[in-house]
Parts: structure tokens; sequence; C-alpha cells
């Protein structure tokens, strides 16, 4: 049951997280760069964070059909995973199309 309450609590505090442009940033640093160097390090980062999404979005979509057939479940509940696998497929499908938007339309934070 932990299993299954933190992968839904940190999908959940992913996706607030990336919407509501919450995470960590060196504003020491980020706030004192011109405009022209600010407006290119956050197109960087957008295009790390689709890297990103894109490449956990594909080794967990290969984990998850690869195990698709295999009846995975916890020890205790017999909670199965597979359901927890799509959740999570869920939660990196959104968070790259999100970093996609970042990226492609140059939103500002």
């Amino acid at each position: 049951v932990v299993q299954a309450v933190v992968m839904l609590a940190a999908s959940g505090a992913l996706l607030m997280a990336a919407i509501e442009h919450a995470h960590a940033r060196v504003h020491l640093l980020v706030d004192r760069m011109p405009p022209a160097a600010r407006s290119w390090l956050e197109r960087l980062h957008a295009l790390g964070a689709v890297s990103l999404w894109a490449l956990l979005l594909a080794g967990s979509g290969w984990i998850c059909a690869d195990l698709w057939h295999g009846h995975e479940e916890s020890e205790l509940l017999r909670i199965p995973y597979r359901p927890l696998r799509l959740i999570l497929l869920a939660t990196l499908l959104l968070l790259l199309v999100h970093a996609l938007r970042l990226l492609l339309r140059g939103e500002r934070r």
C-alpha cells in the first residue's frame, strides 16, 4: 500500500510543480542575467526537461511492455503493479507534453 500511495503522491507533486512552475530555481544567478541570456537558459532548461521526460517515458514504457503479461503484485495485499505502471506512464506523458509546450512556445516562468 505504501508503494502505491508514494507513487500517486509523487506523480501528483511532479505534475503540480510543473504546472505551477514551482521547481527549485537559483534566483541569485538567474535574476542577475541579461534578458537574452535568461531566455536562452530557459530554453535550454526546457530542452533538458523534454529529454528527461522522453527518456523516462521510453524506459518505463519498455519495462511496462516487457512485464505486461507477468502477473506482478505486492506480497501482502496483492495490489497489482500494472495499474501503477500505467499511472506512471500517464504522468510522464503529461510532463513531456508540458515540457514540449514550454519549449515550443517559449513560455516564461
